[in-house]
């Protein structure tokens, strides 16, 4: 754990603005400057680099053999590099989710990292996070500063449309959006819509990022990510979070089969149940007393 110097203790604590609140709740996403100490950083940056030499076993190359570049993705991180686990337990992270759900906790679900290295043509499709019924959202901090062109982009309020899409396979493994998974309301998912062939019918968000920033955005927004055209690693660790009394949904295959297998099979993979999260896996954040 990285020493923080004494003058940066007092500042360390977020507390998000009426104004940072808002956006999140309207825009579906919310860009925060300059509030994780850069100490973390470094040790955000040295624990990749540590994850990347001993990859889990849900470590992912996305692009192909003789792509340019290189886009990589390693899940679940926390269980299998201490290193994350510690940056959970002792930044300010927790309390800036804490502070999304208005509550004096967030539930912890599951983090990851990903790296883009420089030539990478390949973008992240446009896709939203399913798996939890209830507020969720992700937090991504950048590692690397991070130009406007190879930024997320997040299509502004989408997570108000109260629909879910059957996005783009990333892999067939990590694909949690099944056909025969329906909404909330019975109805079935409808195909993604194509956001790029009518890039001018949306509002799309996208930031300009350095190290010490994070973008909080809710897991139904639609998102997507360029690729990497620049000279630099475009680097992220992203922790994913939800509120106290959110509950696994029917479509989150991925989550129900990383808890399954973490409780040795005790824990039991049923689509049509609404699961809570529970155990050391899924810590309430901050720790209390």
């Amino acid at each position: 754990m990285p020493e923080i110097a004494a003058d940066t203790v007092e500042r360390s604590p977020v507390q998000l603005k009426s104004r940072d609140l808002e956006a999140f709740n309207e825009d579906g996403a919310v860009c925060l400057r300059q509030v994780i100490d850069h100490d973390w950083i470094e040790y955000l940056q040295k624990a990749v680099e540590t994850n990347l030499s001993n990859p889990s076993e849900y470590f992912t190359r996305f692009t192909r053999p003789g792509d340019l570049g290189g886009y990589v993705m390693d899940f679940w991180v926390r269980s299998h590099t201490p290193d994350f686990d510690e940056f959970l337990q002792g930044s300010n992270i927790s309390q800036i989710a804490a502070d999304c759900v208005g509550s004096a906790q967030a539930r912890f679900v599951f983090d990851s990292w990903i790296a883009k290295y420089p030539g990478t043509l390949t973008r992240t499709p446009w896709h939203q996070d399913w798996g939890i019924l209830g507020l969720s959202f992700a937090i991504w901090v950048p590692l690397d500063p991070t130009p406007e062109g190879a930024s997320l982009e997040v299509v502004r309020g989408s997570h108000l449309w109260h629909k879910q899409f059957y996005e783009e396979k990333f892999q067939p493994e990590f694909d949690a959006a099944q056909t025969d998974i329906s909404n909330p309301d019975g109805s079935l998912p409808e195909p993604m819509p194509d956001i790029d062939a009518k890039r001018d019918q949306y509002d799309i968000m996208r930031w300009t990022m350095d190290p010490g920033d994070c973008l909080i955005f809710n897991s139904l927004c639609i998102h997507g990510a360029y690729g990497n055209p620049y000279m630099q690693p475009v680097r992220r660790y992203i922790s994913r979070w939800a509120a106290p009394d959110a509950v696994l949904a029917p479509s989150g295959k991925l989550i129900a089969e990383r808890m399954h297998k973490q409780s040795g099979a005790s824990f039991p993979i049923r689509q049509d149940a609404l699961m809570p999260f529970e155990g050391d896996d899924f810590p309430l954040l901050p720790k209390r007393g």
